[in-house]
């Protein structure tokens, strides 16, 4: 506990501003027909013209709203007078002209537009605000990174992001082979891990995570790994290894503690870099 890393932040860490740069990028096309909209004498009927002339003018409308349209939520509902209804913002369905017209009132966009902002700016904004809800995501990706770092750097030989497929094909196993001889639990099939590498002739398999914050995640994620080391404990060749980290853990200790108990390789980033602990199991 006393050498859990207070932070993994560099100075690059807040904002990816070329994520955000890239995606203005995109926009900018849609970001000029904004702007000629405010020379336009009706702004309501000509924005319909603009949804149903570019398809995908539909999508970024909820930009303007921060919400991004990822391909999974190609349909929009919502309930209006308790019914359903459904917006595909693949296409310009002609015959719900009415229904965009309410949308593009109540949701405020028709006043957003009188208003005459300068768009490019708005739009740069609602990416950086959008990017940092990533943030959350960035301290778990860094760690990950680190330990990726010191895998190449003392040359394990390493997956990362590993599937019994891609185990398999590393380790020119078939994938049956896989589990005859390394004795894994078929229930353990579909399973992603961190990190797998081979050395000793022990497979390795790896979990990474880090903890800024406190939360019942943190007990969640000691219990399921405990059950999970489980599978693994009187097998000879693979083990389960737990790199964690991160002052979270200062208000869940107990958690922490019932999984050093059980989980042989128990480790954090200081075991890792100084104790040099994966050279020595």
């Amino acid at each position: 506990m006393n050498s859990m890393q207070k932070t993994l932040k560099e100075y690059d860490f807040f904002t990816d501003f070329t994520k955000v740069n890239k995606n203005l990028d995109f926009s900018i096309s849609f970001i000029k027909d904004l702007e000629s909209l405010k020379k336009s004498k009706s702004i309501e009927d000509d924005l319909l013209k603009l949804l149903n002339n570019k398809p995908d003018f539909l999508k970024f409308i909820f930009l303007l709203l921060a919400k991004r349209i990822d391909k999974k939520e190609m349909n929009q509902y919502f309930l209006i007078n308790n019914e359903i209804i459904n917006f595909n913002l693949d296409i310009f369905e002609i015959n719900k002209i009415n229904l965009y017209r309410d949308f593009l009132k109540k949701s405020g966009i028709i006043k957003l537009i009188n208003e005459k902002i300068d768009f490019y700016s708005y739009i740069k904004g609602i990416e950086v605000g959008l990017d940092s809800n990533a943030r959350k995501n960035r301290s778990g990706t860094l760690f990950q990174d680190l330990i990726e770092k010191y895998l190449q750097e003392n040359n394990f030989d390493y997956i990362r992001e590993a599937t019994n497929i891609s185990i398999n094909r590393k380790l020119k196993l078939n994938y049956n082979d896989l589990y005859s001889e390394f004795n894994l639990i078929p229930k353990e099939k579909a399973k992603r891990y961190d990190f797998a590498y081979f050395k000793n002739n022990k497979l390795y398999l790896v979990e990474c995570n880090y903890y800024s914050s406190s939360g019942s995640k943190l007990n969640e994620t000691s219990r399921s790994y405990i059950e999970l080391n489980k599978n693994f404990k009187n097998k000879q060749n693979i083990k389960f290894v737990w790199l964690t980290d991160g002052i979270g853990w200062n208000s869940t200790k107990n958690s922490l503690k019932a999984a050093y108990a059980e989980i042989e390789h128990l480790y954090n980033l200081n075991d890792v870099y100084k104790n040099r602990v994966l050279l020595k199991i």
